[in-house]
């Protein structure tokens, strides 16, 4: 079994070339972006014709499980919504961007060459917790003063991300966004569940709507249009059954927002993209060829189908994984002979 994640690493930064529809496609790096992930489906296509060059008689699967998109996700889940979260709840600003950034004629900020995205952003977030605080935070925080913080030690996995500057005014908020590669995540500082809770199990779901409804004022601010496709609540009902880093509620980015703008606490933003593709594509596919297979197109399946198929192909039983084997469709024959030399 071989794994190539060079496809996934060059669409992630080189999408705008290959996107017309991209904000940044006009950009003079289109062009090599284009053509870079042009050579790296060449050289993957070159390496699966070397590996079946070098085995007989093989069944082989080729699959992708998730297509890949433009870029909807670094700016907002990891920057605008604890922004928005940090100035609902404490009434000032945290992040103040580049003037250069807010001004840019087409609304799409660039970082300069060989900048780095997280230290221009973090050099711009500075929230302040608030200025009265319990006696038990005040503690924590005279505590933490002989430690180092481990939001910026070094080697620290997710201290480059801004919405990890926003956790020292968490225990001041009643909801706050968890640090998220892709979805926004918000979890509510719940009484009883976080070390520092404020708001009482009963008034969870109120909690939960207020977000929803701050989260429905925001528009983008370079097209206008809502920043919200659709919002999860997956603890909804049980909130004290989340896991330690689950969160209250789950956002899907509609667009690819660099900046907020909301009736009541004003433009949030703009910053640069960080990657101009994500995981923001359709159904990935899957290749198989069998010497038994029925060729042709198969129609749409679950992901999940695909182990599943492996395993079956392997002769192993998939017990207890999801997904059902493709196989009685892909190879019926495959199926049949098997089933007779089990009876034998």
């Amino acid at each position: 079994m071989l794994v190539v994640s060079e496809l996934h690493s060059a669409l992630e930064a080189l999408w705008h070339g290959v996107d017309a529809s991209h904000p940044l496609h006009g950009l003079p790096s289109a062009g090599p972006a284009c053509e870079g992930v042009l050579r790296v489906y060449t050289a993957v296509d070159r390496l699966i014709g070397a590996i079946l060059d070098g085995v007989h008689d093989a069944r082989v699967a080729v699959f992708s499980m998730h297509g890949m998109g433009p870029n909807r996700s670094d700016v907002p889940a990891m920057l605008l919504l604890p922004e928005l979260l940090y100035r609902a709840s404490h009434g000032r600003v945290g992040f103040v961007p580049r003037p250069e950034w807010a001004s840019v004629p087409d609304g799409i900020p660039r970082l300069d060459a060989g900048a780095s995205w997280s230290r221009a952003v973090l050099d711009c977030c500075a929230p302040r917790r608030a200025e009265k605080r319990p006696w038990r935070v005040r503690a924590r925080h005279a505590w933490r003063r002989l430690a180092p913080d481990t939001a910026t030690t070094p080697g620290e996995t997710l201290g480059w991300m801004p919405a990890v500057r926003y956790r020292r005014c968490w225990s001041d908020m009643d909801a706050f966004a968890l640090p998220s590669f892709y979805d926004g995540r918000v979890r509510i500082n719940l009484r009883g569940r976080e070390r520092l809770g404020r708001v009482a199990q009963a008034d969870c779901e109120a909690r939960c709507d207020e977000v929803e409804a701050l989260l429905a004022e925001c528009r983008d601010l370079r097209t206008g249009e809502p920043v919200v496709a659709e919002v999860e609540r997956p603890v909804r009902g049980d909130p004290r059954a989340a896991g330690p880093t689950q969160a209250d509620l789950v956002i899907r980015w509609r667009g690819s927002a660099l900046g907020f703008r909301h009736p009541r606490l004003g433009v949030i933003g703009p910053a640069p993209y960080r990657r101009t593709g994500g995981h923001a594509g359709g159904p990935g596919f899957a290749y198989f060829d069998l010497p038994e297979a029925v060729h042709g197109d198969h129609g749409r399946r679950s992901a999940f189908d695909v182990v599943p198929t492996l395993l079956d192909l392997c002769g192993v039983a998939a017990d207890g994984i999801g997904g059902e084997s493709l196989l009685p469709v892909l190879a019926p024959s495959m199926r049949e002979r098997a089933a007779k030399e089990a009876i034998r």
